[in-house]
């Protein structure tokens, strides 16, 4: 599994985009990997298939994102702007998918960094535990 940027996970003034990292309303249940607005987000496993937009918050639509599903998997992906006709595709590992959106669209914090979300819905630990 690689990076949906090619970028490590977000630390910052903001918080820590690190799985259990605390939140002032909880915690984190998911890992932000580090982007540039605009950039391509790839697809992080080979044969994701790619189920259907999804969307972080109810009350926007602002920011979007995926719901995949790859062979060890299925996550939601949020922040980016999922490429046109994505959706119904499988694709390999690597694989433009979409493109970085700015979360300053909806955060009001000037010292949170461009970030794509990920959150593992359900995952195979045996397929993990393979590599």
């Amino acid at each position: 599994m690689i990076s949906p940027t090619g970028q490590g996970i977000r630390v910052d003034r903001s918080g820590r985009g690190t799985y259990l990292a605390p939140r002032k309303d909880g915690i984190h249940y998911a890992n932000d990997f580090l982007c540039q607005v605009g950039q391509e987000v790839v697809a992080m496993e080979d044969e994701t298939r790619i189920l259907r937009k999804a969307w972080p918050h109810p009350d926007t639509r602002d920011l979007c994102g995926l719901l995949v599903q790859g062979p060890t998997a299925r996550m939601k992906m949020f922040n980016f702007e999922p490429l046109r006709n994505i959706v119904g595709r499988t694709v390999r590992e690597g694989t433009v998918i979409g493109i970085a959106q700015d979360v300053s669209v909806y955060y009001d914090d000037p010292e949170m960094m461009p970030h794509i979300h990920v959150k593992v819905i359900h995952c195979d630990l045996i397929s993990i535990l393979e590599w």
